[in-house]
């Protein structure tokens, strides 16, 4: 670490209760959000408790905080806001306790831990202020115990959980107890919150040395594990135009926390936007990366804008009813939405990087392509690496320019794309055992056995048409003649499925299969029809036979 930057940083032994107790602490607007969830809540109050019932230890280590001092004296707090806002919690829980059975101590744990009155005003001022999105509902919630408040999802509700389980880790504290023993059971945690819950407090001079210590505190040999690190390395490389980053990170963030699990998100997005531009990177070495090649802030903001400016397309990727669609062919939304079906994650770079060079129209002949490669990859397990990385090649290619159209997409994929023997070969011994999946599969291939073009674009999206085994699960006494092993074998082989209006799927069950061919004949759907002419005992041979039939039209319906 540079000796300037050494020099501006002032190291004390604290703990989190006098952190609270004897400073002003802010949560800068731009920090994330109140992240912890139960699991991570209940390991601070349970490894308090250890600690506490522990007579021989007289400490417990609780790791370090970074701060800013502000001019105005404030403590702005740049990283363990979540120990510090879930030890608030924690002794707002035990205030509420104390209020509850009319103990006045109640109000001088609010006033020393939680809210200084402002000597003129007399207005109650947190001792602790979150960043902008979660403060009032923190004060609300927390601070003023209005348990009704109503919680968003995301950060909101995570707040409101942590006050719920403080609220009852302190009801299993007291329980135990009478009153009066229960009321200093309470007083021994605040005594040990306040004097034996030891952190090492880091006090610098300025955000970017905070950023800095940061860094180095968490960069010793460490895979990346949180997109904290990724921000904090644009901040502290950011110098006079720090402001214009944040806000391009915000932006990103605010688009990308919609998303399901937005942590993780947020990195795969992160890593996805890296590839689109720069090609290949596994995750774990994607923060050095970054760190090697953004090295000064012109570096630094052009790449917090790409973030900011790509977002809503990567959010429109993995939602198929985006408003973005509204300018392309209904197609788009299809494919999207059974790609999203599929889960594909090493897709996104080679699709965001279409997105930005790819005409509307060649972009969906590029989704169309990706649902043949995807459907062609599944049913011969493809995946992994292998697969990523000419993903991710092509990614590059679209961005760089050297791929312009699907069909040279198509080229530079076709080492890894498996070929028609292979993906025939694949079909026919395939066991689907998601239910989506296989109506999707039966659905393409009876559009295929009637002669429609481009059958395989079109999601199973007939909510009354249902699946049908005709080998049951758990078949009764008429499929005796079938081992065991071979109905677990061939229960959720492709032949064995078949696609039915759901009002007479409803009622064939476990019954035989001559009893299930007057339903399978009535049918409406050709290949289901065929699927009742078979005159021998329904069985593994059979399903085979007939597997091996739709498996000549796969190669057709999914034509590379």
């Amino acid at each position: 670490m540079p000796t300037a930057v050494m020099e501006q940083i002032e190291i004390e032994r604290d703990t989190l209760g006098k952190v609270l107790k004897d400073n002003r602490l802010c949560v800068p607007v731009h920090q994330r959000n109140y992240r912890w969830e139960p699991e991570q809540i209940t390991d601070l109050f349970t490894d308090l408790a250890g600690a506490i019932a522990d007579k021989s230890s007289p400490e417990y280590f609780l790791g370090s905080i970074v701060v800013v001092k502000r001019p105005d004296g404030q403590l702005e707090v740049n990283d363990g806001q979540q120990r510090l806002a879930t030890t608030a919690i924690l002794l707002a829980a035990i205030r509420d306790h104390f209020k509850q059975v009319g103990d006045t101590t109640a109000e001088i744990i609010d006033s020393q831990f939680l809210s200084a009155v402002d000597r003129r005003t007399h207005v109650p001022t947190p001792k602790l202020t979150l960043n902008l999105n979660d403060n009032e509902f923190f004060i609300k919630r927390v601070l003023q115990s209005e348990a009704k408040t109503p919680a968003a999802p995301g950060s909101h509700r995570r707040i409101s959980r942590a006050a719920q389980l403080a609220a009852e880790h302190v009801a299993a504290i007291v329980a135990p107890y009478s009153k009066p023993d229960a009321l200093q059971q309470l007083h021994n945690w605040v005594d040990y919150i306040e004097g034996k819950a030891r952190i090492i407090k880091v006090i610098v001079a300025d955000e970017r040395t905070a950023y800095i210590i940061f860094e180095t505190m968490n960069d010793r040999g460490l895979q990346l594990t949180s997109v904290d690190l990724l921000k904090n390395r644009l901040y502290a490389t950011a110098n006079g135009r720090l402001q214009e980053i944040m806000a391009n990170w915000q932006t990103m963030t605010g688009v990308i926390e919609t998303l399901p699990k937005p942590e993780d998100a947020q990195l795969d997005y992160v890593r996805h936007v890296w590839i689109s531009e720069n090609g290949h990177i596994r995750g774990r070495f994607l923060y050095d990366r970054i760190k090697e090649k953004i090295t000064n802030v012109q570096e630094a903001v052009t790449f917090s804008a790409k973030l900011a400016q790509n977002a809503v397309k990567y959010q429109a990727l993995l939602n198929p009813a985006s408003e973005m669609w509204r300018s392309h062919t209904p197609a788009a939304r299809q494919q999207l939405s059974l790609l999203a079906t599929y889960g594909v994650k090493q897709l996104r770079p080679m699709l965001l990087a279409a997105l930005n060079k790819f005409s509307a129209n060649e972009f969906v002949r590029l989704l169309d392509a990706a649902v043949v490669w995807t459907v062609r990859c599944a049913m011969c397990g493809v995946f992994g690496g292998s697969l990523e990385i000419h993903y991710n090649r092509a990614a590059k290619g679209i961005t760089d320019g050297e791929i312009k159209t699907t069909a040279e997409a198509a080229k530079a994929m076709s080492t890894i794309i498996p070929d028609d023997e292979r993906f025939r070969n694949g079909v026919a011994t395939a066991r689907i055992t998601w239910e989506p999946l296989a109506r999707y599969y039966l659905n393409v291939l009876q559009r295929t056995a009637d002669g429609e073009k481009e059958a395989q674009y079109v999601p199973n999206d007939a909510p009354d048409v249902t699946l049908e085994h005709i080998l049951p699960e758990n078949p009764d006494a008429s499929w005796n003649y079938i081992s065991e092993a071979d109905r677990k074998a061939f229960y959720a082989r492709l032949g064995n499925l078949a696609l039915l209006q759901s009002t007479p799927n409803s009622k064939l069950g476990n019954v035989s299969y001559d009893l299930k061919k007057p339903t399978l004949t009535a049918s409406k759907f050709s290949l289901t029809q065929e699927a009742a002419q078979c005159n021998e005992p329904w069985g593994p041979a059979t399903i085979a036979k007939r597997q091996e039939k739709l498996a000549d039209l796969a190669v057709k319906a999914w034509a590379f």
